[in-house]
């Protein structure tokens, strides 16, 4: 009688068993929760294991996603605008449903999710429906307001007229769009803050096409670069050796732009992000990370302060009298 009892008992705890596996895969194939980190930045330190987070929105097989924000201890704005614009991508892409779980007695996180004076996110996204009527003249029918609305943020730190900045944000911009309408998708963040303690306005852009990598390489590479890594293709098209992936003779001068203002400090705390390289100008240095999980799309980074724009502007006179 009683081992009859131990086996009712064990195929009870069996059946139990199966039942709980089963919800589990249920509720896995339903819905999964990926937890954010206690800290959520771009940091070099922490950037790779956020990385990891973020490649799960989008790599995951799973259609219903739940994004758990609850033991985030800081985030900043950059990290937010990178995780959404992957969650977007993501809905957009793979037809994905996406909700976010958030403590709102958590300060550190409602300052950055909650719309403040102080920081101006821009966005656009369009399918290839709408891409010919609204895109005829690329970037120029939005850039004006975006710039409008960075100058307003530099005049706070009394910077004015800095046109160099100005063509910067444009060439992003361009970038995005012409890379959006061969991919028949457009979908961009950009995020600027006037900052009081530094005394700067931060500047993020996040392009979530295929990476820069990815462009040259769909592009096609010279058979030297058809071996490289990512960081190397990245760093020479920084550098400017290796054109434009658009094969257009009057592009692929952003890059080389930008590394230019970074090298002459015309902007400072550079960070750049994309598929399997970073980039980072750190006490006058490039400093080059490897990735082992692709990013997909490209992450600027970099801040404007009053000696940015003062050394500038004292390079662009001694070049307008050597002239």
């Amino acid at each position: 009688m009683f081992d009859y009892l131990l086996y009712i008992a064990l195929s009870f705890i069996i059946i139990l068993m199966m039942i709980y596996f089963f919800c589990m895969i249920f509720h896995e194939t339903y819905e999964k929760r990926i937890i954010l980190p206690t800290k959520v930045d771009m940091s070099r330190d922490n950037f790779p294991y956020l990385l990891i987070k973020i490649d799960r929105i989008y790599s995951c097989p799973y259609k219903h996603l739940l994004l758990d924000f609850r033991n985030i201890e800081s985030l900043t704005q950059s990290a937010y605008m990178v995780i959404i614009a992957q969650v977007e991508k993501s809905v957009l892409k793979k037809k994905k449903t996406a909700k976010i779980i958030i403590d709102i007695k958590n300060d550190s996180v409602m300052k950055v999710i909650v719309k403040h004076e102080d920081s101006q996110l821009h966005h656009r996204h369009l399918t290839f429906d709408n891409l010919k009527n609204n895109f005829q003249n690329k970037s120029k029918e939005y850039t004006p307001d975006i710039t409008f609305a960075i100058e307003k943020d530099l005049k706070k730190i009394d910077v004015y007229d800095f046109y160099e900045l100005n063509t910067l944000i444009t060439e992003l911009l361009g970038n995005a769009v012409e890379h959006g309408i061969q991919n028949r998708d457009i979908n961009w963040w950009l995020h600027h803050r006037y900052d009081s303690k530094s005394e700067s306005v931060k500047i993020s852009f996040v392009d979530m096409g295929i990476g820069i990598a990815g462009s040259y390489r769909k592009a096609g590479l010279s058979i030297d670069y058809q071996k490289k890594d990512d960081l190397d293709i990245v760093k020479d098209s920084l550098l400017g050796l290796l054109g434009s992936s658009t094969k257009d003779i009057h592009r692929g001068k952003g890059l080389p732009q930008i590394f230019r203002m970074v090298e002459n400090k015309w902007i400072s705390d550079f960070i750049l992000i994309t598929n399997k390289a970073c980039l980072r100008w750190i006490n006058n240095k490039l400093y080059e990370q490897k990735q082992t999980i692709n990013f997909v799309g490209t992450f600027y980074s970099f801040s404007i302060n009053k000696n940015n724009f003062d050394k500038w502007k004292r390079e662009l006179i001694s070049h307008k009298i050597s002239a």
